[in-house]
């Protein structure tokens, strides 16, 4: 059956081709020209790698010569030999780059052209190596240049290799053997080029220490994943990018790395990276984008430990620019999927609050309470909410007096023909019926808002507790609620705190 099909699909593809216009015929002839010119370009370029390989190859063997013989060994022919070696290395790599580019190189040619740019590349690498390490001057550029050819050349020699080859695997064995090796100079690089201020650099060479376990897996599956980049050092190194992209007001590499610069296992360095990436939009005047950005990244995770100031700055920016209502509208959002948000709490309690609601600002106060007893701000609230109900009351209870609730009436008249007796009884009854009236509108205060003072009054001793050295915080409250309460000593004592 299957080579029925296999006929059938050749049968297609012959009828197809003689359907070709003669434009169809001239524009796949022009391709295949092309295609062949580029192969024939990349040949070229390989070629002109490949000398300079065999050259350095050659003069790589005088030098050990000369180095053999010690003592007598002449530097000038050493110095020369490595500057030798060291120019042609340039040239080689960068011809066989040349040559891979495109992917127009021949794959049974690729194997030997990579292997030919990791001897290269070796070649530049090993010296800088050999300055660092004896804490010498060397040339950072150059070493990442390097360590980013020789990486590549590892994963094209792995994916390229003929396994039954046995000139081949002594070389395919060191390569694996390398692989951890490269990866930690891929992460010098990116430090090297941080440190230079190269950000560019810094992002090429990070990209390439993420991408490279993965390279390497793709080419084949032998790569151990003890040898894998350490995560706590790729999230460090993204951090790393991420602040330098900050300071230079880059946003779009911010959100490039964000995601492994937010894992960096430092609290600080996590509040910095979650406020940032939305802040630096603010910075450069754009709030919408930061509007957008810094809402995106508290509902990643609206529970998330340091979210509490973003969430604080979003609700201000809400209930100052689009008012009240899109500031509750928030608060909502966060309760909904973190009800014990203390800032969100908040936030929805000082809705409430703004619109005279007292009585329902008093509840998301006390929730507040419930998560935190000692949030300041919010004690203070629970107070204030307590003695505008209360006032609000007592308003109330005074409006009524005014329209008459309280008055008491009583049937005696008064005339000019009243005995002594009778206006005697006709004064004693209008005093019962103030008397009366007082006690109703009394009874109305003492149940309706003396309560609230009173209880207005704990918030505001535990306020004045956290806080008792700024009497300008809570002495003008607590005397209102003393006067009300008529506790004329605690009233007499807030006064001197106020002069």
């Amino acid at each position: 059956m299957k080579k029925i099909i296999l006929s059938l699909a050749m049968l297609a593809a012959v009828g197809s081709a003689f359907a070709q216009t003669p434009e169809e015929k001239a524009a796949l002839k022009a391709a295949k020209a092309a295609q062949k010119e580029a192969e024939k370009a990349a040949m070229v370029k390989m070629r002109e790698g490949m000398n300079a390989k065999a050259d350095i190859d050659l003069i790589y063997n005088n030098l050990q010569t000369e180095l053999a013989k010690g003592d007598k060994a002449k530097q000038e022919v050493i110095d020369k030999a490595n500057v030798d070696i060291h120019d042609k290395a340039l040239a080689g790599c960068k011809a066989l780059e040349a040559a891979f580019q495109g992917g127009n190189l021949p794959e049974k040619k690729r194997y030997e052209a990579y292997n030919a740019s990791d001897v290269m590349a070796t070649h530049l690498l090993n010296p800088e190596l050999q300055k660092a390490a004896a804490n010498e001057p060397f040339d950072t550029l150059l070493f990442s240049a390097a360590v980013a050819t020789v990486a590549d050349a590892c994963c094209g020699q792995l994916a390229y290799c003929n396994p039954k080859d046995e000139m081949q695997k002594p070389n395919i064995a060191n390569v694996r053997m390398k692989l951890p090796r490269i990866l930690e100079f891929i992460a010098y690089s990116c430090q090297f080029s941080l440190s230079n201020g190269n950000l560019e650099e810094t992002c090429k060479a990070f990209d390439q220490y993420v991408a490279f376990p993965g390279q390497i897996e793709e080419a084949e599956a032998k790569f151990s994943p003890k040898d894998h980049l350490e995560p706590s050092l790729a999230n460090r190194l993204a951090f790393n990018i991420y602040y330098t992209a900050y300071t230079k007001k880059d946003a779009e590499t911010m959100n490039k790395y964000y995601d492994l610069a937010v894992q960096y296992d430092d609290p600080e360095s996590q509040t910095f990276v979650k406020a940032s990436r939305a802040q630096v939009y603010l910075e450069m005047g754009d709030t919408a984008k930061w509007e957008s950005t810094l809402k995106q990244t508290i509902m990643a995770n609206p529970a998330a430990e340091g979210n509490e100031g973003p969430i604080q700055n979003l609700l201000a920016y809400y209930q100052r620019s689009k008012g009240v209502p899109a500031m509750a509208a928030f608060a909502d959002e966060i309760l909904a999927a973190a009800p014990q948000s203390r800032i969100a709490n908040y936030g929805k309690a000082y809705s409430y609050f703004a619109q005279e609601n007292y009585e329902e600002a008093l509840k998301y106060y006390k929730k507040c309470l419930e998560i935190d007893p000692n949030y300041g701000d919010a004690i203070y609230q629970c107070g204030t909410c307590l003695s505008n109900i209360g006032a609000a009351n007592n308003r109330r209870i005074n409006d009524d007096a005014d329209k008459g609730k309280y008055t008491k009436t009583t049937k005696v008249q008064y005339g000019k023909n009243l005995t002594e007796a009778q206006e005697r009884a006709a004064n004693a009854a209008m005093k019962k019926a103030n008397a009366d009236s007082q006690a109703a509108m009394d009874k109305d205060i003492n149940s309706k808002v003396v309560p609230y003072y009173r209880e207005a009054i704990t918030y505001f001793e535990q306020y004045r507790a956290l806080y008792p050295d700024q009497p300008e915080k809570w002495a003008y409250e607590l005397r209102s609620c003393y006067y009300v309460t008529k506790d004329k000593a605690k009233q007499a004592e807030m006064e001197k705190y106020l002069k």
